[in-house]
């Protein structure tokens, strides 16, 4: 039996999906032999992106602001005046302490994090198991979104 050796790989500009550390490799197959350890990161598409959750301000007739978060880029990946659109006519159902005159895309989660229950609508977010079907996913959202879920 030969036993395997052990080669060094590092990150490199090149092939950043490589993690730096020992991998034991089968020296027939080339194989890592690692007993469980992650040898390589996840590809930037298996992960949730921060802009993938997004806070929506609406702008309340009293000068006030309310905070709704929801699924981002699902309407459309780049501009978000569809979104902004589909809070602003649910929203106007919502008893918020005034009528609802415009929504408007945070630029960051951190606008409504004084918010009451903005935790908890992360967490329920952070719950939702990033899909294998991309596409198939993001129509079933966009749908649902239609209606008035998944806005917290």
């Amino acid at each position: 039996m030969v036993t395997p050796r052990f080669s060094e790989h590092r990150s490199t500009a090149n092939d950043p999906s490589r993690v730096t550390h020992n991998v034991r490799r089968d020296p027939n197959t080339g194989a890592s032999l690692t007993a469980g350890r992650v040898t390589h990161r996840p590809r930037v598409s298996q992960t949730l992106h921060v802009e993938n959750v997004v806070a929506v301000a609406v702008h309340l007739d009293t000068g006030q602001r309310r905070f709704f978060m929801t699924w981002g880029r699902i309407q459309d990946t780049v501009n978000s005046t569809a979104l902004e659109d589909l809070v602003l006519k649910h929203a106007a159902g919502c008893d918020l302490g005034g009528v609802p005159t415009r929504a408007e895309t945070c630029s960051s989660l951190r606008d409504a994090s004084d918010a009451p229950y903005f935790f908890e609508a992360l967490i329920d977010f952070a719950r939702e198991p990033w899909p294998e079907h991309y596409d198939a996913w993001r129509s079933r959202i966009a749908q649902e979104m239609s209606v008035g879920k998944h806005l917290y």
